[in-house]
C-alpha cells in the first residue's frame, strides 16, 4: 500500500469530502483535495486478479474470463468483484457478462443487453458457461 501513497502520506475518504492527513505526524494538513485529486488518488487503489482463463473451443468459440477482487465494495459493485466474461467467434461477441463502472451487473446476448442478478461468483461463471453452451 505504501507504494502508491501520495507524498504527504495518505488520503482518507470520508463520504464526498477527502481530507489530506500526514500519517507520520498524524497531523491534519487542513486542506480538502479538489475533485481532480480524488480521482487521481482512486486510480491507485488496485484490484487483485483472482481468475483469468482464455481458451478457444473446438467449435471456434473463444472464451475470455477475467475476474478481479476490488479493494472495497462500490455502489454499483456491492459484492466487491469486477468481472468480464466474454465469448465470441471471429471477433464478434456472442455472450458477455460484465459490470463496467456505472452500469452494474449485466449481460449481453448478441446485440441485446439485459440486467444480470448477482447470486455469487460460482453462479456467475456457471450462468455464463450455460449461456455459451446454449449457443450450440
Amino acid at each position: 500500500m505504501r507504494d502508491f501513497l501520495p507524498p504527504f502520506g495518505a488520503v482518507f475518504f470520508c463520504g464526498s469530502e477527502v481530507t489530506a492527513f500526514h500519517v507520520s505526524r498524524k497531523k491534519q494538513l487542513g486542506e480538502a483535495l479538489p475533485e481532480s485529486n480524488i480521482l487521481r488518488s482512486m486510480q491507485y487503489m488496485k484490484a487483485t486478479l483472482i481468475y483469468r482463463k482464455t481458451e478457444t473451443r473446438a467449435d471456434g468459440v473463444k472464451l475470455d474470463m477475467v475476474i478481479w477482487q476490488l479493494p472495497s465494495e462500490t455502489a454499483d459493485r456491492s459484492h466487491g468483484i469486477k468481472y468480464r466474461l466474454w465469448a465470441g467467434r471471429a471477433g464478434k461477441t456472442l455472450v458477455r457478462y460484465d459490470n463496467e463502472a456505472g452500469k452494474g451487473d449485466h449481460k449481453h446476448v448478441g446485440a441485446v443487453e439485459m440486467p444480470y442478478v448477482w447470486r455469487g461468483l460460482e453462479w456467475l461463471v456457471a450462468d455464463f458457461v450455460a449461456e455459451v453452451e446454449a449457443l450450440k
